[in-house]
């Protein structure tokens, strides 16, 4: 009896092929799992609800030195112990309708918020930036800045096709004080005449348009500001999607797929790498299916403790665990059912913001699982002899956690499948789980059950040679 082993799923979702071609080791469906440093695939941790905020009252998250934010224009909604409310108030006291980004500086947060009149606001630590009012003179006045970071002390806000900067030291000032000013990058790259996000790039900033990327160095001294890079046809629509991974990569959602930045080999030249290849296909698609506030309210953040990229849109999670030492670049998804728009990674925890929900994954101990359904689907399996027919017989796995098997061996009828067995344990020191099988391939699935953790390990498969009927 001959069998085929399946070693580890390093290769995570890949949907480059059809089923019946993709390769071993890779997955069709990796649905509410990530791929772990050894290959296994792992259960992800439950989102748990930690604090109920007054609804349409409080908007935007962020954290920063143990201290969870929340924002709004009413006097005193009711927030729970445990969240920080900083009221921003409109001069002509219009009502708040959203924060447009969050960022720290000097461990304050400087907020762009938005009202229901149209006007997009500034505030440093609750205070408004009256540079930034229409009636100012400044060269800020009465813009909306779209995205915000700070870099080498200073803050830096984007704006239609302008990148201002404060003076140093200073975010509040935007007219007066050293080093203030801006930069218009339609001036130095055509494709840049609406801007759209700002990212850390190494020690550099990545000016993103939809279908335009500057890479530049920035100085205090506005004068020894440099472009190193332009990259064209190639942005993003979602600014909260963009996020720093590791020194020299930046990840974020294009409208080609999940893309990102990446230092080639020889000089600090940045390169675009298509990092989502494997999944773009499910992730146009997926997207087709949303509106366009949901595109564009896409966000991503890092996993702090596992350093995997979370990029949560619409009511899913596109999730990319990265492991050089072991060789892993594997993508998989995690099914929330609501929209994640705002992450707060602090403290070792990953929080999510979802309508008036805050939510930690893992819950307080980073260790909570719940009832949350893991769908494994891999392609169909054939021993590296596709043409060859198999009487498979029989299936051992290593795994834990308690799992639903299932079977298909015809690629033209791929919802047909078999439920073969139930498993809670390794099978290797015990009887194989039998199987009837006549084909050159067959496909299994895995659907998990209970509330506590699951993994799949390793699988080996049994057959014996045989001759088309």
């Amino acid at each position: 009896m001959a069998y085929i082993i399946i070693e580890d799923f390093r290769a995570g979702l890949d949907r480059r092929k059809l089923a019946v071609a993709s390769p071993q080791g890779s997955l069709q469906t990796c649905e509410n799992a990530h791929i772990t440093r050894g290959g296994e695939i792992e259960k992800r941790l439950a989102m748990v609800a930690k604090y109920s905020l007054s609804p349409g009252q409080t908007f935007g998250f962020a954290g920063a030195n143990g201290v969870l934010y929340t924002f709004g224009s009413v006097a005193s909604p009711a927030v729970p112990s445990g969240i920080t409310y900083q009221r921003l108030v409109h001069p002509s006291s219009h009502a708040m309708d959203g924060v447009v980004f969050a960022e720290f500086y000097d461990g304050k947060v400087f907020v762009a918020a938005h009202y229901t009149n149209g006007d997009t606001l500034h505030f440093y630590d609750g205070a408004r930036i009256t540079d930034w009012d229409s009636a100012s003179g400044a060269t800020v006045a009465g813009q909306a800045a779209v995205a915000g970071i700070t870099l080498k002390d200073k803050f830096y806000a984007a704006y239609l096709s302008v990148l201002g900067f404060s003076a140093i030291g200073d975010p509040t000032l935007w007219q007066t004080g050293t080093g203030y000013g801006f930069k218009n990058m339609a001036n130095q790259s055509a494709g840049s005449e609406a801007l759209t996000a700002l990212g850390r790039y190494g020690s550099l900033m990545a000016v993103f348009a939809r279908r335009n990327t500057q890479i530049w160095y920035l100085d205090p001294d506005p004068t020894l500001n440099v472009q190193q890079q332009v990259l064209p046809n190639i942005g993003t629509f979602a600014a909260r999607s963009v996020v720093s991974f590791g020194e020299r990569d930046v990840f974020f959602l294009s409208d080609t797929g999940a893309r990102s930045l990446r230092t080639q080999q020889s000089g600090l030249q940045a390169g675009v790498s298509d990092v989502g290849t494997p999944i773009d296909d499910d992730l146009l698609a997926y997207m087709a299916t949303l509106t366009e506030a949901q595109r564009l309210a896409a966000a991503a953040e890092i996993d702090p403790i596992n350093g995997r990229y979370v990029l949560a849109i619409g009511n899913r999670a596109y999730v990319f665990s990265y492991f050089a030492s072991s060789k892993i670049s594997a993508w998989s998804t995690y099914e929330f059912g609501f929209q994640v728009t705002d992450w707060v990674s602090m403290d070792g925890r990953l929080w999510g913001r979802a309508g008036d929900t805050i939510y930690q994954l893992g819950g307080d101990d980073g260790a909570t699982y719940d009832s949350t359904v893991v769908e494994v689907d891999l392609p169909y399996i054939d021993g590296r002899a596709i043409a060859t027919f198999k009487n498979f017989t029989a299936i051992d796995i290593v795994s834990q956690g308690e799992w639903d098997v299932y079977i298909n061996t015809d690629p033209n009828q791929p919802t047909e499948e078999s439920k073969i067995a139930v498993i809670n344990n390794i099978t290797l020191s015990g009887p194989s789980l039998g199987m009837l099988g006549h084909s050159p391939v067959c496909k299994l699935r895995f659907v998990s059950r209970g509330t506590g953790p699951a993994k799949l390990s390793k699988i080996i498969v049994h057959y014996d040679a045989a001759e088309a009927t």
